[in-house]
């Protein structure tokens, strides 16, 4: 009897929250996402010395809840400090994700977006 394939739940996005912001030439421009919850997961082997071969410094790999303005050229803010997205791929799980491997974005991009006040 075959076994059906169904979507692994997920536990609440409950590590944090971020700032998705979008990026028009090397400028933070707008913020996209405000409060994003995000829910943290371990870096693989495999994918953390295959981005070292690339260059590349994984900082993390979080779990975001999908949404349809969140892209691979957005930067992620979390407690002041910005990330870039190196890979963004998609989750089948409940409720749908996203696994983002991110590193720091260094230098930082030139933050524009108007103070709320």
């Amino acid at each position: 009897m075959p076994i059906s394939k169904r979507p692994q739940n997920e536990a609440l996005f409950n590590d944090g929250v971020l700032t998705v912001c979008a990026v028009v030439k090397n400028r933070i421009t707008r913020t996209k996402v405000d409060r994003l919850r995000y829910g943290e997961k371990t870096v693989g082997f495999n994918r953390f010395f295959g981005a070292k071969a690339a260059d590349i410094n994984v900082d993390s790999v979080l779990r975001l809840p999908r949404h349809p303005e969140l892209s691979q050229d957005d930067i992620l803010i979390m407690d002041g400090v910005q990330y870039r997205i190196v890979l963004l791929q998609r989750k089948d799980t409940a409720p749908l994700s996203y696994d983002a491997t991110i590193e720091r974005q260094i230098p930082p991009k030139v933050d524009e977006r108007e103070e709320l006040l």
